[in-house]
């Protein structure tokens, strides 16, 4: 190092322009390259989170879900939903095979997926429905799912949920209880504009095909 130092020291001014630019250009590179890295972590999150997990597949709310090769679920997903006058997102999910299938970081909340989704289930003595918080919600005991009063119990929360389609805050339920709490106030899931979605890990054209040779209509 000494040696290096003091050949540089009493080199030209030229020299010492061309190792400065070489330096630069190297940081350069590197720096660009810590950069790409981070902004396509970032962008595989959001898009996971946004599609709920690999891929994310619209089908009938009629259809059975099959069995097919990779770990899938089926959720419903409603925007119908409303707490204090602010647009509340509905996630219904199954419990037993969530956890398989969906997108999860473990900074999103300080419980585990499985905890949290081992939460969920039917509707308790009461009549409230027990819910996941995310994004920040402060729930009250009553909520509006398309206009009927829906009473809920808070069982968890996370600062993000697989299947947040914008800033909205969002709540989880078990989608059997879902349904029979919407019935409970007077209305019905179809009413509520409630989408089924087939979210499955893997090859989007692999889970394609399984989906349609098992007889269900991914065109919808």
């Amino acid at each position: 190092v000494y040696l290096a130092v003091r050949r540089l020291a009493g080199a030209s001014r030229s020299a010492l322009l061309f190792v400065t630019a070489a330096a630069v250009a190297v940081g350069v590179l590197v720096y660009s390259t810590m950069l790409m890295s981070s902004v396509k972590a970032t962008t595989n999150a959001k898009t996971h989170v946004f599609a709920g997990s690999d891929v994310g597949i619209t089908v009938s709310r009629t259809d059975e879900l099959p069995a097919i090769g990779v770990p899938h679920t089926r959720v419903l997903q409603l925007d119908r939903g409303e707490v204090s006058g602010q647009r509340l997102d509905v996630l219904g999910i199954d419990p037993e095979t969530f956890a398989g299938a969906a997108y999860w970081d473990e900074a999103f909340a300080s419980d585990s997926l499985e905890e949290l989704t081992a939460r969920l289930g039917p509707l308790d003595e009461g009549g409230s429905l027990p819910v996941v918080a995310a994004g920040g919600a402060e729930l009250p005991s009553i909520i509006q799912i398309a206009g009927n009063d829906v009473p809920i119990e808070q069982v968890g929360e996370a600062s993000t949920w697989p299947g947040m389609l914008a800033d909205n805050p969002m709540i989880v339920a078990d989608a059997t209880a879902l349904e029979d709490a919407i019935s409970a106030a007077g209305g019905s899931i179809g009413t509520a504009g409630a989408d089924a979605v087939v979210w499955a890990r893997g090859d989007e054209q692999r889970v394609l095909a399984e989906l349609a040779e098992a007889g269900l209509d991914t065109q919808i």
